[in-house]
């Protein structure tokens, strides 16, 4: 029959069908690999970023695992212990956006003073003690003790001591600050250590303050408003805003006694003193400089006597830019028993969702000396020299 098919024709026709289907076949696989390929560069990079994000967040996958650490486990170890959340200055700043698990803070200057006066307990809000006035070696000795050569059979010619009184009237330092709810329970920071710390912080740099420029009015009375305070002279001819050798030997002469000084300076005072040099014949020495090589670490001192630099000295050229101070003639007094006091208190801003964090601390200071000495030769003297306006 004209149409009847062979099996031979079958297979061929089978065969011709199997290799179409076939090609098909390889054509969509080869989509698929190339598919595959990208969804597996795609998830690495995915992964990769995963990695990098988790780095980011303080090792937490998102915010929602961030709250939930916090309420599930506060003790784990990614919660850094790290002051209203919708203002950043007030503490926003503090709930990273990412996560970040460091709290940038700017260092200044701690007890820069403190620890080198004298401090005596109070237990009432005053104390006073007398102390022999021995301030002028001119015309007597010790405040009025005068020694007379006498002939034979006259008369004794009679002297006596004077005195003074330096009292001390305890002032109270304080800060305060209200701090949300939300703030304390969602920062990865501990808010409370934190304030705390920078509450006393706070209080240094008011008291290094104190000692320097105090005005002894409702405050410590600082060393640059003391009747001790004497200003060595500047040179002749000296230029606007320098600072000389000359000018530091100068100050030097004028302290009675050398032991326990320190140099009190801004921070703008150092190009004039590591750039200083002594001028002798052709050459010039540094002074700041050690064995004339600028690759070793500068001296840090001068004469001997350290240098404390401080934002509460004045700008150079202006009179206090630089002083010498013998920081043992000053006296701190200080509430027997309660020094630095701090406290917290959830009451105060209750309707508001805030808790009130306080400070205080009750002291007061001023130097031993009421006033620089005059000696029976040669310029005044005093634990307190600054150098002239220039």
């Amino acid at each position: 029959m004209e149409n009847e098919v062979t099996e031979k024709d079958f297979q061929a026709l089978l065969d011709k069908s199997t290799e179409k289907f076939e090609a098909k076949l390889d054509e969509k696989f080869k989509g698929l690999e190339k598919n595959t390929e990208d969804i597996g560069k795609l998830l690495a990079v995915k992964a990769s970023q995963e990695e990098e994000d988790k780095v980011q967040k303080g090792g937490f996958k998102n915010f929602s695992d961030f709250v939930q650490t916090i309420v599930k486990n506060p003790k784990d170890e990614r919660l850094q212990k790290t002051v209203n959340e919708g203002s950043n200055i007030e503490g926003g700043f503090l709930i990273p956006p990412e996560f970040s698990s460091r709290l940038w803070e700017r260092s200044i200057e701690g007890d820069i003073f403190y620890q080198r006066a004298q401090k005596i307990p109070m237990k009432s809000n005053t104390i006073s003690f007398p102390y022999q006035i021995d301030k002028d070696h001119s015309s007597n000795l010790f405040g009025g003790i005068t020694m007379y050569w006498k002939d034979e059979e006259a008369q004794y010619t009679a002297s006596a001591p004077t005195f003074g009184n330096i009292q001390l009237s305890l002032h109270k330092l304080t800060g305060l600050c209200y701090i949300s709810d939300e703030m304390i329970s969602d920062s990865p920071i501990s808010i409370e250590p934190y304030v705390s710390n920078k509450f006393v912080d706070a209080l240094k740099w008011k008291r290094n303050e104190a000692m320097l420029i105090g005005t002894g009015a409702g405050q410590p009375l600082g060393i640059q408003n003391s009747d001790a305070l004497i200003s060595a002279a500047i040179d002749t001819g000296q230029v606007t805003d320098t600072i000389t050798y000359t000018n530091l030997v100068n100050m030097w002469a004028r302290t009675p006694n050398k032991t326990n000084l320190v140099w009190v300076a801004n921070h703008n005072t150092l190009p004039q003193l590591m750039n200083m040099t002594i001028t002798g014949g052709t050459a010039s020495t540094p002074v700041w400089i050690p064995s004339n090589n600028a690759a070793l670490a500068p001296n840090g001192s001068i004469f001997g006597a350290p240098i404390i630099l401080t934002e509460h000295a004045a700008s150079l050229g202006d009179v206090n830019d630089i002083a010498l101070v013998d920081w043992s003639q000053y006296i701190i007094g200080e509430k027997s028993g309660g020094g630095i006091k701090t406290a917290t208190s959830m009451h105060l801003k209750f309707d508001y969702d805030q808790q009130t964090f306080k400070i205080s601390y009750r002291w007061d200071g001023q130097p031993l000396w009421p006033t620089y000495f005059t000696p029976k030769n040669g310029s005044t003297l005093s634990p307190f020299v600054n150098l002239a306006a220039r």
